[in-house]
């Protein structure tokens, strides 16, 4: 709701059609804020389903499918909004949320309870590299968090 609602706050604003491929510098940071409340940054993600098999096929896909579409919109945001003073601001949340979840998934016993801090600490990556100026650095973290994140999550370890 809060990307639908800077879409519209940008069309007012510039007074013609917006659409992703024009944003309007007003309204990046509510989309980056828009995007980091869908990522699961802030609040944290919790566990679906106690289902061992679901957990593991579906949940993995549950996971993966919400942050995989909302880091698209992530290099689309344009490069006027990051000269913005909340930048810093947010910089420093997005440290504390990738440091909280590397907390987690270096102390969590269950490998399938970490997939929250797995998409957690790569999509901080993503949004650095946004604010950083290279937006399109974001899809690469975006891809490596779904492929090497869905082989390490797929995968069950076998004991006999």
């Amino acid at each position: 709701m809060l990307i639908l609602w800077a879409i519209v706050l940008g069309g007012q604003i510039s007074s013609n059609q917006t659409g992703f491929a024009d944003l309007s510098p007003n309204v990046g940071l509510p989309i980056l804020i828009g995007i980091g409340l869908r990522l699961g940054l802030f609040p944290v993600h919790l566990v679906y389903d106690e289902n061992i098999g679901i957990r593991r096929s579906q949940g993995t896909l549950f996971r993966f499918i919400p942050p995989a579409a909302s880091l698209v919109l992530l290099s689309r945001i344009p490069p006027e909004t990051m000269n913005s003073s909340f930048i810093i601001l947010i910089k420093i949340l997005i440290f504390i949320a990738a440091g909280y979840g590397l907390i987690h998934l270096i102390s969590e016993k269950k490998e399938l309870d970490t997939r929250p801090y797995w998409v957690m600490i790569l999509s901080s990556f993503a949004i650095l590299s946004t604010l950083n100026g290279k937006p399109f650095a974001s899809v690469s973290w975006g891809v490596t968090m779904i492929l090497i994140g869905g082989a390490l999550y797929l995968h069950e370890a076998r004991t006999r």
